[in-house]
């Protein structure tokens, strides 16, 4: 990665939710086990929620920079919609997901940034 205006964007979606019609979703968030290959070189640039396949609601980027030991970062939480709202069939879609731009620090060379896996939440009550 370089520090320019082009930004590598890594998309995960279709986790195969299976939440019951007329659901209430109340809060999604995604685990993402990442490191950088260097100390402060590597932060986030942006983090969005996907649906169909589109970014929508809120960054929920970090500021603070990667660290070089795997860590899971937590992005949103059990009451956060991410600033949109969300059916259980949005959640259940194949499009449903999220996107990572993260972005390289200094203002010359490049350096890399690692996931290791990412994991997804959804709390939801289901309507009697």
């Amino acid at each position: 990665m370089v520090n320019n205006p082009y930004r590598d964007q890594l998309l995960a979606s279709n986790f195969q939710f299976e939440i019951p019609s007329g659901a209430k979703i109340l809060g999604i968030s995604f685990a993402i086990r990442e490191a950088a290959g260097s100390e402060n070189m590597i932060s986030d640039f942006s983090v969005r929620a996907l649906s169909n396949n589109a970014t929508v609601g809120l960054d929920r980027g970090h500021t603070t920079a990667w660290s070089t030991t795997f860590h899971p970062e937590i992005y949103g939480g059990a009451a956060d919609l991410w600033g949109t709202t969300w059916t259980a069939d949005s959640v259940n879609a194949t499009g449903f997901g999220i996107a990572l731009t993260p972005m390289y620090l200094d203002s010359a060379g490049n350096d890399r940034a690692y996931v290791d896996f990412i994991s997804a939440t959804v709390t939801y009550d289901v309507c009697k």
